[in-house]
């Protein structure tokens, strides 16, 4: 079993890093959808998993998402959108399964983590050599006779320059810069040879131009500084009190674009635009209709179950007309599981506050740092998200890990 899982997450982790290049040769040799063993990978691992060592609450969790799958059903009446989003969350279930396992085998995860690191880092720079690399030449995937994205490449202009955002070798730039961090995080606590791994992966992360990537990048230095210059209650402190802070920002932004009557756009100039237009759009746009496509197609209390918001409803909704991207992880976990999603939220946010000072502790405060703080800007509904808040949750709600390492 714990064998299984640990070559179903490295099998799955490293595909997903580079995505682009496994989808181009599979798509050269015929075979497209072999690109979908290692989601069978997956719901074997976790169906083995469920039946042999399941506890209470992990049975609880998965009958919640039967239960909003329902829901969705109810709402959305399309069982192929329901599907589409319980993928989308299964690998938060796998990434729950994977917890102990993890932590207990951390010098093999750290060099999953290091392979990921630099194929990522890899796939940027040859990104950045090779303006239209031949691996991103790729086709989306054919679903039920609708067609997905393949890679999404677009550029910005600023001052009359173009700047293209670079993906590397997944399919979208957000996505590298998340694998990019995510594997950082990790490499920080459990690895050597710090400061080199900042200074390889700033650039890299420099190139996606994803603005809340690179910004909460920097915030991660700055809570570096602090781990090395202040004691270690003061670091502890400053992940807590960033974990409250973009949390409250995350869920307050949103209610805040549903009631300004009055929203005066200030972009004049390009450097404006190529900084603030975005969080403009969402504003205006990308909160205010996923929450108003919630209450209009679904229930204020319950949201609209799983797959009723989301990449899924664009596909495949043949109710909604007023599509708009979620963009925040917050109003995603709400559209999907109405207040119970937030009520998820706020208990991953008390029960880290109540952690003591551990290795393992503080890489898991770290690492929800990151997730609360890329949620204000994004949904999360990637699978390496959901692998890594799936592993959060199981350490904080689910777990005691006896083998933590005190610091």
């Amino acid at each position: 079993m714990e064998r299984l899982i640990l070559i179903t997450l490295s099998v799955y982790c490293i595909s997903l890093s580079i995505e682009a290049p496994i989808r181009y040769f599979l798509q050269m040799i015929g075979l497209p959808y072999l690109i979908y063993i290692r989601d069978i990978l997956m719901i074997i691992a976790v169906s083995l998993y469920v039946v042999k060592k399941a506890s209470y609450k992990l049975l609880v969790i998965i009958c919640i998402i039967i239960l909003y799958s329902l829901i969705s059903l109810y709402y959305t009446a399309n069982i192929v959108e329901v599907a589409w989003g319980i993928k989308t969350i299964f690998p938060f279930v796998f990434g729950i399964c994977c917890c102990k396992i993890c932590f207990k085998n951390r010098e093999y995860i750290t060099k999953i983590f290091m392979i990921i690191f630099i194929m990522s880092c890899l796939g940027m720079m040859l990104n950045y050599f090779i303006e239209e690399p031949f691996w991103q030449d790729i086709n989306g995937a054919e679903v039920m006779g609708v067609t997905t994205e393949g890679v999404r490449n677009w550029d910005i202009y600023v001052d009359g320059e173009k700047v293209s955002r670079l993906s590397g070798f997944t399919r979208l730039a957000g996505t590298t810069a998340l694998i990019i961090i995510y594997s950082l995080v990790w490499l920080l606590n459990f690895y050597k040879y710090k400061i080199l791994l900042l200074a390889v992966s700033f650039p890299m992360v420099l190139l996606t131009t994803s603005k809340v990537n690179i910004g909460m990048f920097l915030y991660i230095i700055v809570i570096m500084i602090i781990r090395y210059f202040a004691n270690e209650n003061k670091y502890i402190f400053s992940l807590k009190i960033s974990i409250i802070m973009f949390a409250f920002i995350g869920i307050v932004l949103p209610i805040v674009s549903i009631i300004m009557k009055n929203y005066v756009s200030v972009l004049d100039s390009d450097m404006l635009l190529l900084i603030f237009a975005s969080t403009e759009d969402r504003m205006l746009n990308s909160w205010p209709g996923t929450l108003n496509l919630v209450w209009d197609y679904g229930n204020v209390f319950l949201g609209r179950g799983i797959g009723g918001v989301g990449y899924g409803v664009s596909l495949f909704d043949v109710i909604v007309t007023n599509l708009t991207p979620i963009d925040n992880f917050y109003v995603f976990i709400y559209g999907n599981m109405g207040l119970l999603g937030i009520a998820f939220v706020l208990l991953l946010i008390l029960s880290a506050i109540k952690l003591n000072k551990t290795l393992i502790n503080e890489f898991l405060l770290l690492m929800l740092m990151l997730f609360a703080g890329e949620s204000i800007m994004s949904d999360m509904a990637d699978q390496f998200s959901m692998i890594i808040i799936g592993i959060i949750t199981g350490r904080l709600l689910l777990y005691e890990l006896y083998d933590d390492i005190e610091v």
